[in-house]
Order: C-alpha cells, then structure tokens, then sequence
C-alpha cells in the first residue's frame, strides 16, 4: 500500500494538486470537535473559517473486490545474516460492517489479540522462541485483512511458522475455546472499553470511526452488550470462517539461506522469493 521506489518517484506535484482538487470537498468530509464547546459556537466559528470551501464532485475511487488465497504461498525477503526472522501470516479479514464482528474480536483475543492469548502463551511462555507473538483483524469499510506477527530467532523460523499454523487449525476446530477462555476474553475487551475515551483525542478518536465506517449514533452504548452476546457458538464459527490454516500467505524477512530449507521442509505451499532493492 506504500508504493514502491519507482511508483513513489514518478509521483508530480500536478498529481498531488490533482488529487486534492478531486478528493478534499466540504461535501466528502466531517469535522469531529471535543473539548469545551457547544455545538452553535463550533457551527458558527467553523462556517466563518471553511465559508469560501465550495462542494465538488468527489473523484470516489472503486476498489475491486479481493480474492482470496486459495493455497499457502510463502515469500521470503532476503536479509543476509539477519539474527531475526519477522514473520507475518494471513489472508483476508472483514470489514467493520460485518455482523461477526463481535465475534471476531472476542475470538482474536484469545487466538492472538493480548500478552495471555494461545499464541503468546506458545510461542513466547512456552517455547521462548519470541518477545511477543500478536494477531488482529484491520476492519476496514472493504475487505480488510487478518495477520499473525512475530519477530523469532532466525534458527527456529520453521517451528515458529508450525506452531502459528497449528494454533490456527486447533481454534477453528481440533481445540476450540473454551467458555472459560470466552469469558475471561470478553471481560478483557469490556474492561479496557472506558479507557479508549480517557483523553480528547481518544474520544476524537472514537467519534471518527463512527463517520470512517459509518456506525450507528448508538455505537458506542451498545458496544458492551455487542461483545457480551458473543458465545461460544459464534466464536468458534468465526475462527471457522475466518482462520485459514491451509490458504495464508506468509511473509518472511530474514536470512533466506537459513530459513529456506525448512520452509520446504514444511511443505506449506510454494514458495517465492521478494526482491527488496525494487520495494
């Protein structure tokens, strides 16, 4: 999504005019305001600062719709020598419209999402393999992604990338969650609800996304109940859905000699390689 070296160089200051000419309009904007004003003092001191701003036609850009990975492809970019391999693994999210949402959220956190999730608890408490391991969804107005992360030593890539792959296939079916898992994971997610609105930017912050994704105005008082409706029957479908142990595309930069080999030891899927002088 950042370009690439030849990509970023081609760009003119034409195009930069071109595209904010086309795309900053009064009418394909919002202006979200916190702090001590009311809502007539923000209308008029906005309309007197934005007043010469005319509406346009908005240049919308349409996306096409994702495929899927059907298969396991693995792309290793080569760093000679590198002590660490950084490893990422995923295929396509949701979008932050769908209704398993929720759902998705609460099976995360136990999947990958926080310090005491399955995948931490592996690769790092049990198997010392890394500092952390993480998972999220980025739920976005179209399709967005889901993706494992985790920085390991180079010597041990291949088990990390197993292991990644087995919790993956043990949530979506040969060791579900548990309810107490469930349980724990939700309050986890309730708990730190109010912190997201301690500061002015980060009710800003939440007050953004209901306009980015167009939210409901009652959003945020029916989060708690959202997340607390997720059962066990809805996470564990969610991981169904939403897992995939045999289609990921994983992504590795370290020492490609090293770890090579036992990628095709694996057999997970074919594998290329990433030329980084042209990123």
């Amino acid at each position: 999504g950042s370009g690439t070296k030849a990509s970023i160089k081609a760009i003119m200051r034409g195009d930069l005019v071109q595209y904010h000419q086309a795309n900053y309009l009064p009418n394909n904007a919002a202006i979200v305001i916190v702090g001590d004003i009311a809502l007539d003092e923000a209308r008029e001191k906005l309309e007197e600062v934005f007043k010469s701003w005319k509406p346009g036609t908005a240049a919308l850009s349409e996306i096409p719709e994702p495929t899927p990975l059907s298969s396991t492809k693995v792309c290793i970019a080569h760093k000679p020598g590198a002590s660490q391999s950084v490893i990422m693994a995923g295929n396509l999210g949701i979008r932050r419209s769908d209704p398993d949402y929720f759902a998705c959220m609460v099976m995360n956190n136990i999947f990958g999402g926080q310090y005491s999730s399955r995948l931490n608890m592996n690769l790092r408490e049990d198997k010392g393999y890394t500092y952390g391991a993480h998972s999220f969804f980025t739920a976005t107005r179209g399709i967005g992604s889901f993706i494992c992360y985790a920085q390991v030593q180079t010597e041990v890539t291949k088990e990390a990338i197993a292991e990644t792959v087995r919790e993956m296939r043990d949530m979506a079916g040969q060791r579900p969650l548990t309810d107490t898992e469930l349980m724990d994971n939700k309050n986890n997610i309730i708990k730190g609800f109010p912190q997201r609105f301690q500061t002015y930017s980060g009710m800003a912050g939440k007050l953004s996304e209901m306009v980015i994704y167009d939210l409901p105005d009652d959003e945020w008082y029916d989060y708690v109940g959202k997340v607390n409706a997720v059962n066990s029957t809805m996470a564990i479908q969610a991981a169904r859905d939403h897992l995939h142990p045999n289609a990921l595309l994983i992504v590795i930069v370290g020492d490609r000699e090293k770890v090579e080999p036992g990628m095709r030891e694996l057999g997970l899927g074919e594998i290329c390689h990433i030329d980084t002088d042209s990123q």
